[in-house]
């Protein structure tokens, strides 16, 4: 315990023979310029992907009313929970093992389809049951049952992005991406002006997914050529002993980040989830930043647990320093301008989502926190941690939630929310804190919070001002107190100018 608790900011500074030190040095600058890349490659589409999917929530929101928003948003939960339930969670594990051992793509790829196919027959089944179990509307119950076909390439597709993650190839994954959202607005924005609803959207949703599969599939034989189809009992072995834990991890996860909306339609009405949803939406297209980042930060730690614990420590703190700076400004910023994004996003019918915005932006920090530290506990085998916390996180939703809404309504579950990702991150840093070593989570976030909230004061004084204007001229006075309170160092300036160079 000693000595972990001697694994501290002072680490970071030790010094090192010359030899020695331009050695670590190159090696951190291609690291960082793998972690760079992949990062931008999955955060910036992410940040556009969103965007045009929010075109299509935008015109649902218009033409159906917060009923058809609400039915939309509730069958995305359930899509994604499904859809996390077949994959079984198995894609952190992919892409742990794709980045220890790259020569054995193929075995992994060919065996994981195989798999994933299997159980995304049986999540087909009993997403059906479940919806019909409680009992939704006629158009609710078609819209799912599509959604359900979705399962068996979405599945698919989860596996082959794990792949391309763990090669540290995400601009694949990227690519992905925008074709299917691209495709889903092009097809189904003129459907909803036509007067089609939501069971027309998700049939239409189903067929994009199939041709989201195929490209993916061209882009791994592309880079990896053309797999064999041999069946490896070794691999299914170890895909059905982790099985439970990653599909606890990912299913435990998944309700507790999507019960929300789940439990405002069952304690309040589809119309308060079409509120909260709205500013969700919005919150979501920040998220990418942070989301984009832990997905490609997972096989860089996999790689640092190899290299020892000091470099492990230190690649997990710079990790969450580097997010924060992007993340803490965005909290700020959504915090003052809520009701003005609300209003010139939606317009008068959504007034009641302005409060909810600006207070679910700080679901954000606990959020970030806890994507970032999950991967690190993935990356040194610590899974079945991580799933106990997970467990223990689903379990606090549902009193927190069924607590708040009935007196909170859409502000209960944006309460419930924060408390659990508070809890859960606490919980994080214990165990980290016990099995490895000791986060100084404070001295990394206090510099980028400080510059957000000064960055915050002229936001809010600027608040007469057109939203857009109000947005640059906040991220050009964060950039300034940025350099204020020196969050860079200059030796980062010049690794960060050098891995910009040397990857991109």
């Amino acid at each position: 315990m000693k000595a972990n608790r001697a694994l501290s900011f002072d680490m970071v500074s030790v010094g090192w023979r010359n030899g020695e030190r331009n050695s670590v040095e190159d090696a951190s600058m291609k690291a960082g310029s793998s972690l760079l890349r992949n990062t931008l490659a999955l955060s910036v589409p992410n940040a556009i992907n969103p965007f045009l999917s929010f075109i299509l929530v935008l015109v649902i929101s218009r033409r159906l009313g917060a009923e058809g928003l609400g039915e939309y948003s509730l069958l995305l939960s359930f899509s994604l929970i499904f859809t996390t339930i077949s994959s079984l969670g198995l894609g952190s594990l992919v892409v742990r093992e794709v980045s220890r051992e790259p020569e054995h793509v193929h075995a992994f790829f060919v065996n994981s389809m195989g798999f994933g196919f299997v159980s995304s027959i049986v999540g087909l089944v009993v997403m059906n049951l479940v919806i019909h179990v409680m009992n939704y509307d006629a158009a609710v119950v078609l819209g799912a049952f599509f959604c359900s076909l979705a399962l068996i390439p979405g599945t698919a597709i989860r596996y082959m992005e794990s792949i391309f993650r763990g090669l540290e190839r995400s601009e694949f994954v990227a690519a992905g991406f925008a074709f299917e959202n691209g495709l889903r607005v092009l097809v189904c924005v003129p459907l909803v002006l036509l007067g089609y609803g939501i069971v027309a959207i998700f049939a239409v949703i189903t067929i994009i997914r199939l041709l989201g599969f195929f490209l993916l599939y061209y882009f791994y034989v592309k880079i990896n050529g053309r797999p064999g189809w041999s069946f490896r009992p070794d691999i299914w072995g170890h895909l059905t002993r982790e099985a439970p834990t990653f599909a606890g991890i990912a299913i435990f996860s998944t309700l507790h980040l999507n019960m929300c909306e789940v439990m405002l339609s069952k304690l309040q009405s589809i119309e308060a989830v079409g509120i909260f949803s709205a500013a969700g939406r919005i919150i979501n297209m920040c998220q990418t930043l942070p989301l984009g980042f832990s997905l490609a930060v997972l096989p860089f730690l996999t790689k640092k647990s190899g290299e020892g614990k000091r470099d492990l420590f230190r690649g997990s703190v710079d990790s969450l320093r580097y997010v924060f700076i992007g993340v803490c400004p965005m909290v700020v910023g959504a915090f003052v301008l809520g009701d003005q994004i609300i209003d010139l996003v939606y317009g008068a019918k959504f007034v009641s989502a302005g409060p909810v915005l600006r207070y679910l932006a700080f679901v954000m920090l606990p959020y970030t926190m806890v994507l970032i530290l999950a991967q690190l506990l993935i990356a040194t085998n610590n899974q079945r941690v991580d799933l106990m916390i997970n467990i223990s996180a689903v379990a606090l939703s549902f009193v927190f939630n069924y607590a708040f809404i009935p007196r909170l309504g859409e502000l209960g579950a944006v309460l419930a929310a924060f408390l659990t990702l508070v809890i859960l991150n606490h919980l994080q840093y214990l165990s980290i804190k016990k099995l490895l070593f000791e986060m100084p989570l404070l001295r990394i976030l206090w510099k980028p919070a400080a510059a957000s909230m000064a960055m915050g004061v002229g936001t809010y004084f600027m608040q007469g001002w057109h939203l857009f204007l109000n947005i640059g001229v906040s991220a050009c006075l964060y950039v300034v107190f940025v350099m204020l309170f020196r969050i860079f160092t200059q030796d980062e300036l010049i690794r960060l100018r050098k891995a910009v160079h040397f990857g991109i």
